[in-house]
């Protein structure tokens, strides 16, 4: 076959080749990601939801009692009695919550293994059509026509490295914006998941933002476990992370000090 006929088919083939991205989204879609998105976003809704009906309930209460005989030490034992079930509902909501970022977590994994032998499998082709055009060039029948034809071939694989590097840089903010679907902006390639103890600042500061003003720091704590269990952190790795955390957000190391500890 000659370099010609090679070129155009070559070219043929990038024409109706499928773009990685597509391919980890549709693997991604195959998987159930819409599913896992909503159910994190009302999970997360619901844990937002019943910590502000914690943090409301004493102000609450001051309101029923206002007018009524009723100490201060009457009203204490009445915020427990009403608080006991919002808390227990809440650490049930971090536990689902946790489990399923795991499983959300799982998809995108999974949705990437798919997508890289997809597109190996695209690679493992138009790299036998690359290598037939090696052929055909070596055997060209003039020098000019040989050193032509073998400029053309290191162009098309540079533009194959390009295109696999390309594609690793894409998955990483794609699978960024895809794991915080709560996230609107773009972010910028620094904001990937590549520095892990930066991803879990970043996730920690979209939690505050989402849960509004002094979450309890029971509530801060089942936030980390959770992203402990989603990247799968071995427990004899989470003291930095949690040192890492006390020291940016000035908490105390011990949880009972901290004045937003729930008692």
């Amino acid at each position: 076959m000659s370099v010609d006929s090679l070129k155009t088919e070559l070219t043929n083939f990038d024409k109706n080749a499928q773009n990685p991205i597509d391919m980890y989204n549709q693997a991604l879609s195959n998987l159930g990601i819409s599913d896992a998105r909503t159910r994190l976003t009302d999970l997360r809704q619901s844990l937002i939801n019943n910590q502000n009906m914690v943090d409301q309930l004493p102000a609450n209460i001051q309101a029923r009692t206002a007018n009524a005989l009723v100490s201060e030490g009457q009203r204490q034992r009445l915020q427990a009695v009403e608080q006991a079930p919002l808390i227990d509902a809440g650490n049930k909501l971090n536990q689902q919550f946790g489990a399923a970022q795991g499983d959300y977590q799982n998809i995108m994994s999974e949705g990437k293994t798919q997508a890289d032998l997809t597109y190996e499998g695209q690679r493992n082709q138009r790299a036998a059509i690359m290598d037939r055009l090696k052929i055909a060039i070596d055997q060209s029948k003039t020098a000019e026509e040989k050193r032509r034809w073998q400029a053309e071939f290191n162009r098309q694989k540079k533009q194959d490295a390009l295109a696999k590097q390309q594609w690793e840089k894409e998955h990483a903010l794609d699978r960024y914006t895809t794991y915080n679907p709560r996230n609107t902006n773009t972010p910028s390639p620094k904001s990937s998941s590549v520095n892990p103890k930066q991803d879990f600042l970043t996730y920690i500061s979209q939690q505050f933002k989402a849960a509004g003003k002094n979450p309890s720091r029971q509530t801060q704590d089942a936030w980390a476990n959770a992203w402990f269990s989603s990247k799968k952190v071995s427990k004899n790795a989470r003291q930095a992370y949690w040192d890492l955390f006390n020291k940016t957000y000035k908490r105390p190391g011990d949880p009972t000090k901290d004045w937003l500890y729930k008692r």
